[in-house]
């Protein structure tokens, strides 16, 4: 059984699977404990959304090496919490876009964090699996169903509702 939380959220293709999770070695496992529960729940890829400084004071500045020694691609997607994508993720987001959902394609599963796993991680996965032709509505009730907290924001609903693909 796992020590660190992971909410498994299906694509609607059938091609892979969304992990929503706090951050890794935030919660009741050191980091390199919950990168392995990420990898046994099928995770090969991992999405942070957190800030540089917000992974420094929460202790896990070294997730990239971590990710790397285990096997996973890692991709960094910063984010300031509680806000709606900005340049620094939009950035990131359009080189990485299309890999993530080769990978995707590929029947991989995907690991998404931020810090408590609700806020940017939902945004983030309600991006992706619009972006792969699932209803926003839908999507956004399967996201709450799975983590209540997410979409509490007025900045971020009002983001994933203006999203179009």
């Amino acid at each position: 059984m796992p020590q660190h939380p992971i909410y498994v959220l299906p694509c609607p293709s059938g091609q892979g699977k969304l992990l929503l999770t706090p951050c890794p070695g935030s919660k009741d496992a050191d980091l390199e404990t919950s990168l392995l529960d990420l990898k046994n729940a099928g995770a090969s890829v991992v999405l942070t959304l957190m800030t540089q400084e917000e992974m420094h004071i929460n202790n896990v500045g070294a997730i990239a090496s971590q990710c790397q020694a285990q096997g996973f691609a890692w991709f960094h997607l910063p984010m300031d919490d509680e806000c709606a994508p900005e340049k620094p993720f939009l950035d990131a987001w359009a080189q990485h876009q299309e890999e993530i959902h080769r990978r995707l394609d590929n029947n991989e599963t995907i690991a998404i964090h931020c810090k408590g796993g609700s806020g940017r991680t939902g945004i983030v996965a309600a991006q992706i699996l619009m972006e792969r032709g699932a209803a926003k509505d839908k999507t956004i009730a399967d996201i709450k169903a799975l983590r209540p907290n997410a979409f509490s924001h007025a900045v971020q609903i009002d983001y994933i509702k203006q999203f179009q693909v």
